[in-house]
């Protein structure tokens, strides 16, 4: 498994509306994502359901290399990270923190086009500059 870093963004129905690979993945990547994904939102809105906090740290974690994280918005959209278990807490949350301050930016936008918030690229390109900046990804 090659995949380091995947972030999607969930509507509050859990319909992705923005998936960016932050490392570049490969199809059997994608394939493992989808279905990891599709496990890791039934845990979350169990989770949602018994915590008041927005950002809810571990979701699950696949075997003792892979951590899938998660950050809720009031609004209830979702923020899944896949990344490797050895990326400490605070700078996952301060991840989310940025990852939140670019949806809101781009989804306040009078050009944004309703669930559409990647509508020209800049959020998916913030988000990647988030990561590069936290993770040290070049």
């Amino acid at each position: 498994m090659s995949v380091h870093l995947f972030l999607a963004v969930l509507d509050r129905d859990n319909t992705p509306i923005l998936q960016v690979p932050l490392v570049p993945v490969g199809e059997d990547d994608t394939v493992m994502i989808d279905l990891t994904l599709a496990t890791a939102v039934e845990l979350l809105d169990a989770k949602v359901a018994s915590s008041p906090s927005v950002y809810l740290r571990q979701v699950t974690k696949l075997s003792n290399e892979w951590v899938i994280s998660a950050y809720v918005t009031l609004g209830h959209t979702k923020f899944v990270l896949f990344h490797p278990s050895r990326v400490d807490d605070a700078t996952v949350k301060i991840f989310f923190g940025d990852v939140h301050a670019s949806f809101i930016k781009y989804y306040m936008s009078p050009f944004s086009e309703g669930p559409n918030i990647d509508c020209n690229g800049g959020f998916s390109k913030a988000i990647i500059e988030a990561s590069r900046k936290l993770y040290r990804y070049n």
